[in-house]
Parts: C-alpha cells; sequence; structure tokens
C-alpha cells in the first residue's frame, strides 16, 4: 500500500512539474507574441505618420502660424534694437554731462559746473 501511495505521489508531482513547464512555454510563447505585435504597431504607427497629410485648410493655417511666428519675432527683435539704442544714447549723453562737468571744474568754471549739474536733475 505505501509503494501505490508513493508511486501515485510520484505521478502528482511529475504532473505538477509538467503542468509548470507547459505553463512556462506557454508564457515565452505569449511574450513573444506581444513583442511581435508591439513592432508590427510601431511600424503602422510609423508608416501612418509618414503618410498622414495635412487638408489643405490645415495646411495654410500652418504656413499663417508661421508666417505670424516669423513677424513677431522680427518684432520683437526691432522693439529690443530701438530699445538698446535708447538706452546707449541715453548713456552717451549722461557722460557727455559728466565729461562736461568734470571739465568745467577742472577749469575753475564753478557756474558752468552748477547749470550743468541743473540741467541733468
Amino acid at each position: 500500500m505505501k509503494l501505490a501511495s508513493a508511486d501515485e505521489l510520484g505521478r502528482k508531482s511529475d504532473q505538477v512539474e509538467q503542468a509548470r513547464s507547459e505553463i512556462e512555454q506557454l508564457a515565452s510563447l505569449a511574450e513573444k507574441s506581444r513583442a511581435t505585435f508591439q513592432s508590427q504597431i510601431a511600424e503602422v504607427n510609423a508608416e501612418l505618420e509618414g503618410t498622414t497629410a495635412l487638408t489643405p485648410e490645415a495646411s495654410r493655417v500652418r504656413d499663417q502660424v508661421e508666417e505670424k511666428s516669423a513677424v513677431r519675432l522680427a518684432l520683437i527683435q526691432q522693439r529690443d534694437g530701438e530699445a538698446k539704442e535708447a538706452v546707449d544714447q541715453f548713456e552717451r549723453q549722461r557722460d557727455s554731462f559728466v565729461e562736461r562737468i568734470k571739465m568745467a571744474r577742472d577749469s575753475g568754471d564753478s557756474d558752468s559746473a552748477r547749470r550743468l549739474e541743473g540741467e541733468t536733475c
């Protein structure tokens, strides 16, 4: 009786091992199939991106957006240039006053120095 029990237990153990092996094989096949499907999906997506065409209206709108962006960038650059020029002009004028005040003081002309200082305020 013990021998029959041991034999039955051995068969059940073999069946469990066989089932585990089959499950591992199925899992491996499922993973390979999933990878294949994902690869195919990626290929189709790449093809779709390459062939997707905009409608004529959408193309015109895209072109208008690009044109407006270029105009905006040019205006920003113009504004920045004008602001820099205004600051540079102010600094040149200020430097001129400072130099003229210094020259008036160095020459002993305190009246001119005071008048120039008054103009800067």
